[in-house]
């Protein structure tokens, strides 16, 4: 054969290859590749959906059991009052559950009580007859069993509607059951509006019986034909659509959710095509120019004419010898390397590149020159001297002199960089959260499944923690989402801080995040880093001059005893953390697959808060607080403890979070005001000196239309003059509505009363609205305290605090202080008052009272004057 038909063959078997590889790596890897991320991605958002409604599902559920597990309603059932409906079902009731309806029925399907509550016309209003009709046609049929629920979505002629339905049973859990409560939530725009904050997604929902839209009616129609929950409808090149089917209470499809997606992962993807097929356009004109070349000449040396050809081919183009040194190259190879034609001549892959590159190269040459075959399309990565990342597609084969013995190589080079930047770009689209550069929910949960995977056969623990912010809705009401999207980033930046290499960090949605933490088979472990986590969270955040805190709850599961796959350990670590949710937040909690004795304790003291109010278990103490330079009592906090019959004394961390789940802080905080002005009241009749006593008033409490009224009510019955009450408001409570705060807190002033900003620096005021509040004091937080003399940052922050409010007139406080060097420090930067374990703790009543008899000064060996 001849060397003309030997070269036209070579290199023509190394073009029609190349187009076949690219191809079928363009058709069968980019689509493929792309239409399985596409369908990861919009599943996940589905689930995500899903989820979402789930959890407003699972929500209802736990308000019904509060209610239907209740002894009074049982008894009300069996014997309707006013009195247990003035005092539970009024609107506010509506309002802090956040439900419309509430009907109580006895087992003949009678209504006992029914109500409903219209949040945007912000009234009660009657149900609705299509739901009185559905009671009475029993539409709500339940098992024999105490254990039975019926839950999830009825069709209303107004709106969807999400519905939980239990037996009325005894607060033990037994029964007989004497009827049943159904408590009901609109799935109206406010609720789909919530549903798309927290998902992120644009959410809608049709009924899945009139479909009305063409789409919509395919969407129906794939159901019918399939069965599947999820349908994915791929409407143009940027749109894609996901459909959710939601079944109602009798396991009929009645709803469908809906989420519209743009399709960043196919663009991104057709992007990439066409760099392949630009790069396949090139590199055939550089064959077909190339084999020309070897036609008009076999060997090396090309004429003036030949290397003007050579300059012109867009890609690197190289020779060498038999022994690989370098003949020649056209003039991008000299510019890449940036040396003349003289400089390489002679030259080999060592003088010009890293050494690990050029033993790759040097054996890929030896291979083609032994073989005497081509390699095509070999993909090779360097940095190169700038410390860029290069990416080089690069095609080598032998040539021959005329009797058929090898003499080199000629090597091709393309620079297919940009094309891998931009595949990176579609990786880092479907798998990256864009926002904090974190793996996303899709990249966790493959991670976690390789994890399971590796782990099947030896059960090796793995622990998975779900983490939410708490309170964090304050920051984008108030300062905007720009701003929380900063402290979003913050937030990534301290977790990847926070864990070892081996873990795995991800954002899954707004404010939640997740982290898997493999091989780890201690519980303290994961104690101490949860702490430290919730440590690292609650550090100050500075923005614009202004400090901010935040707290996170994280709940925990963990493989192999929580579940054995990734949808049962996420779900679970979820249920764990809206467990540390209600447990008062800023905590982190282990999911409990049973009723551990623990839970047996929880649900103990949930039904026994109610008794604790009927039977006055409640007992108040109070703690001193002392004029930092005469350190005289001015002032007592009155803090309430239970004093269970049975447990004994139980601290408000363990019992106040199940009071504000149930909605019982209202009575209890209405008992502390009443209770701590009728004990100031009688010390000032002994003929004590008076002082000012301090309430805290919850957020609900501070929420009731009828709160001036109450504290009106109170001091009128007690005859305490309104100087000597001091309401303290936490500084979340104000920012969460600061004009309608604003308002309360004026009608208060106006009465005589005292107004105190409680745990000031932890919270998001605006010096705008700060100025606006007519407050008296500020309370400086226990957290700043705490370090005040070891952190500059909280010794920056506590000067000022103390600064501030000396030039807005205020008197300021300084709770915690348990050391004799931070009074120092607070006497030395006028700070007005302190309270704290170095002068007392909380105490009750009759040992304060021998405090103020004595007329006693607190200086624990430490004299306070103003000579001091």
């Amino acid at each position: 054969m001849s060397i003309t038909k030997k070269v036209i063959i070579i290199i023509g078997s190394m073009v029609i290859a190349l187009m076949v590889a690219v191809f079928i790596f363009t058709e069968n890897i980019f689509y493929k590749r792309f239409s399985i991320l596409e369908d990861k991605n919009i599943n996940q958002d589905m689930l995500r959906v899903t989820n979402a409604l789930e959890k407003e599902e699972s929500l209802l559920d736990a308000i019904n059991t509060d209610w239907s597990a209740w002894d009074d309603t049982y008894t009300f059932v069996k014997k309707p009052n006013d009195e247990f409906i003035t005092k539970n079902l009024m609107d506010d009731t509506f309002i802090n559950l956040k439900v419309n309806f509430i009907i109580i029925l006895d087992n003949q399907n009678n209504i006992k009580f029914e109500k409903g509550y219209d949040f945007n016309e912000g009234k009660g209003i009657t149900v609705p007859k299509s739901l009185q009709n559905m009671i009475s046609s029993n539409n709500f049929k339940l098992d024999d069993d105490t254990n039975s629920k019926l839950s999830g979505i009825i069709m209303l002629p107004e709106d969807p509607l999400l519905i939980s339905c239990k037996p009325v049973i005894t607060s033990t859990f037994k029964g007989p059951i004497v009827g049943k409560v159904i408590v009901a939530k609109y799935l109206d725009t406010q609720l789909v509006k919530h549903l798309s904050q927290v998902t992120e997604l644009p959410i809608t929902w049709f009924d899945f019986n009139t479909p009305k839209t063409k789409t919509n009616i395919a969407a129906i129609g794939s159901y019918n034909a399939t069965g599947q929950k999820n349908i994915i409808n791929k409407i143009d090149a940027r749109t894609i659509v996901g459909y959710t089917i939601i079944k109602d209470i009798n396991g009929s499809p009645r709803l469908v959710l809906k989420t519209t997606i743009p399709r960043n992962i196919y663009i991104e993807g057709e992007i990439g095509r066409r760099y392949f097929i630009i790069l396949l356009s090139i590199t055939c004109t550089t064959f077909t120019i190339l084999i020309l070349w070897l036609l008009t000449k076999y060997v090396v040396g090309p004429s003036a004419r030949q290397k003007v050809l050579l300059d012109t081919i867009p890609c690197v183009v190289y020779f060498k010898d038999s022994n690989l040194r370098y003949i020649g190259g056209n003039k991008m190879f000299y510019d890449k390397l940036n040396i003349s034609e003289k400089e390489l001549i002679g030259s080999e892959d060592f003088d010009h590149f890293p050494v690990d590159l050029a033993e790759q190269m040097y054996n890929e040459d030896t291979g083609v020159l032994k073989s005497k075959l081509p390699i095509l399309n070999k993909i090779i990565n360097f940095v190169d001297t700038e410390g860029k990342s290069v990416w080089l597609s690069e095609s080598k084969a032998p040539y021959f002199d005329k009797y058929g013995r090898v003499k080199g190589l000629v090597g091709i080079s393309i620079d297919i960089t940009e094309q891998k930047e931009a595949e990176e770009r579609v990786i880092s689209l479907a798998y990256t959260d864009q926002l904090t550069n974190l793996p996303n929910r899709i990249m966790f949960v493959n991670e976690l499944n390789k994890h399971l995977g590796l782990n099947k056969d030896s059960q090796n623990p793995l622990c998975i923690l779900y983490m939410d912010l708490d309170k964090f809705k304050l920051i984008n009401d108030t300062l905007g989402h720009t701003v929380g999207d900063l402290f979003l980033q913050e937030v990534a930046y301290r977790l990847s801080s926070s864990i070892d290499k081996n873990s795995i960090l991800a954002r899954f949605s707004g404010d939640e995040f997740a982290i898997l933490i493999p091989n780890v088979d201690k519980k303290q472990t994961i104690c101490k880093l949860c702490t430290d986590i919730l440590r690292t969270i609650k550090q100050p955040w500075q923005y614009n001059h202004n400090i901010f805190h935040i707290t996170a709850s994280i709940g925990i599961s963990i493989y192999p005893t929580d579940g054995q796959d990734y949808d049962t350990l996420l779900k679970n670590a979820d249920a764990a953390m809206y467990k540390a949710k209600i447990r008062g937040k800023n905590n982190f909690q282990f999911y409990k697959a049973i009723l551990s004795d623990e839970a047996l304790e929880e649900l103990s003291l949930q039904d026994g808060l109610r008794q604790a109010i009927k039977n006055n278990e409640f007992v108040l103490h109070y703690q001193p607080q002392i004029n930092i330079f005469t350190g005289k009592i001015v002032g007592v906090e009155a803090l309430i403890r239970w004093n269970h019959p049975q447990l004994g004394l139980i601290y408000p961390n363990k019992f106040i979070p199940f009071a504000e789940e149930n909605n019982l802080i209202i009575q209890i905080g209405e008992w502390v005001v009443r209770t701590a002005c009728q004990q100031n009241k009688i010390w000032q009749n002994k003929g004590l000196a008076p002082i000012k006593v301090a309430v805290n008033i919850s957020s609900k409490q501070f929420q009731t239309s009828n709160l001036i009224t109450v504290i009106a009510e109170i001091l009128k019955e007690t005859s305490l003059d309104p100087k000597y009450l001091e309401v303290e408001i936490t500084e979340s409570i104000t920012m969460s509505d600061p004009k309608k705060s604003t308002i309360i807190m004026n009608k208060l002033n106006k009465m005589g009363i005292n107004l105190a900003l409680d745990d000031f620096g932890t919270g998001y005021s605006s010096l705008m609205y700060l100025k606006n509040f007519p407050i008296d004091k500020i309370k400086i937080d226990k957290t700043f305290i705490d370090d005040i003399i070891s952190k500059s940052a909280d010794t920056s922050i506590v000067k000022s605090i103390i600064s501030l409010s000396k030039n807005m007139d205020l008197q300021v406080i300084a709770e915690g202080v348990e050391t004799i060097e931070q009074l120092e420090f607070l006497r030395e930067h006028d700070c007005d008052e302190v309270q704290g374990y170095l002068f007392s703790k909380p105490i009750p009543a009759d040992a304060l009272e021998q405090m103020l008899k004595n007329n006693e000064q607190v200086n624990v060996q430490y004299k306070i004057s103003k000579d001091a």
